[in-house]
């Protein structure tokens, strides 16, 4: 008897339920990357962002805005030696703004942790979106998808910054893949693929922050910057099950 794919099974009516389901654990559960009994440290944040990206589709070039929002919280371990785990759950949202052939929006959870060094640290993990866009005339169709980013990050003091690779595949939607065997397209693999980079500066409890993002999608190429301004309230201690949470002093 065949069994039916993993890909036929994300294309089914079933799947956009699953995907909602997963979007709460990963908001709610944040804290059960560690044992249980495990004491973490955790610090919310929430970071309006604004930036300006360029659209490049069949030989045509479009600018767009983006106005958007991310908010979530950073949680890491306490008591133990190096390398520690730190880890982050988010939920981020963006809008293109546009007097060209430029349309869309995109909403994104997502919950990474890997291990963090005294200044040098690596996360991974599932960041689930739902986007739609218009480029120059290019419809690129609604997707849902799961988005795997690796990221790499170096913190000096208040300063920080990271570069990071994000493979992408689409679970539901009738939106194509990229084709990576055309050789005009660059490195990458799954249905799209964006290389990032970013950094920011920590002021009591603001952190200011540039980033950069390169995107390879079947419609086209997106080059874009963008600005955060987030504010970090204090940060509290706990254990991932029960006990009392207290606050930092």
């Amino acid at each position: 008897m065949r069994l039916p794919s993993p890909l036929s099974f994300c294309r089914s009516p079933f799947a956009p339920a699953l995907t909602a389901l997963g979007l709460v654990v990963l908001v709610a559960s944040p804290a059960q990357a560690g044992p249980l009994g495990k004491e973490w440290q955790s610090q919310p944040f929430v970071r309006p962002a604004v930036g300006a990206s360029s659209w490049s589709s069949n030989g045509q070039t479009a600018a767009a805005a983006t106005v958007g929002v991310r908010a979530g919280i950073n949680y890491w371990e306490q008591g133990r030696k190096l390398p520690k785990l730190t880890g982050q759950a988010r939920v981020a949202g963006d809008y293109l703004l546009s007097a060209s052939d430029v349309s869309g929006w995109e909403v994104r959870v997502g919950n990474f942790i890997g291990p963090t060094w005294r200044h040098v640290g690596l996360s991974f993990g599932p960041d689930l979106f739902h986007n739609q866009y218009i480029v120059a005339g290019t419809v690129l169709a609604p997707v849902t998808g799961i988005a795997a980013p690796l990221i790499g990050s170096a913190q000096q003091g208040a300063v920080s910054a990271y570069v990071g690779l994000e493979p992408s595949w689409y679970m539901v939607g009738e939106r194509p893949g990229v084709d990576w065997a055309n050789d005009d397209v660059p490195f990458g693999f799954g249905d799209e693929f964006r290389y990032l980079a970013g950094a920011s500066v920590a002021i009591s409890e603001l952190r200011v922050g540039v980033n950069y993002q390169y995107r390879i999608t079947s419609g086209g190429t997106e080059s874009g910057f963008g600005l955060a301004l987030g504010y970090n309230p204090p940060a509290t201690t706990g254990k991932v099950r029960g006990g009392k949470k207290k606050k930092k002093g």
